[in-house]
């Protein structure tokens, strides 16, 4: 089995850039690709077919709640993981209902980020 191709789409570049350094740390996962936004998180979901795809809610062009619908309408067995600052959100609980595998919190301890991919991966995730 190969490594676990991530798809990271988040609009802070210093997000993006803390992701990408984590996954490429941690052997048996891989990045697949990065979105800055909703708009392109979409684009980037057709054309890689990522195995997991971290997903923040507040971006521009289109918000992570209108990529997850878009993803999951086009992909129902897309792997979906938000990755938010705000618990208290009622998108998180709309995206969770679109098909969102889970949540996690950015304020996480990254083992506990890279655990979550693996178990959403493996279809058993939620928060």
């Amino acid at each position: 089995m190969g490594a676990i191709q991530i798809l990271i789409s988040d609009d802070h570049a210093i997000v993006r850039e803390g992701l990408r350094t984590l996954i490429a740390s941690e052997p048996g996962m891989e990045l697949a690709g990065e979105a800055a936004d909703g708009a392109e998180a979409v684009l980037k979901a057709r054309a890689l077919h990522p195995d997991v795809i971290l997903i923040d809610l507040v971006m521009p062009r289109k918000d992570g709640l209108e990529a997850i619908n878009e993803i999951k309408r086009e992909n129902p067995d897309a792997r979906i993981l938000i990755l938010t600052s705000l618990a208290d959100d009622d998108r998180l609980v709309q995206a969770l209902q679109a098909g969102a595998a889970g949540y996690l919190l950015k304020g996480a301890p990254p083992k506990k980020l890279l655990q979550a991919i693996q178990a959403v991966y493996k279809g058993d995730f939620s928060n």
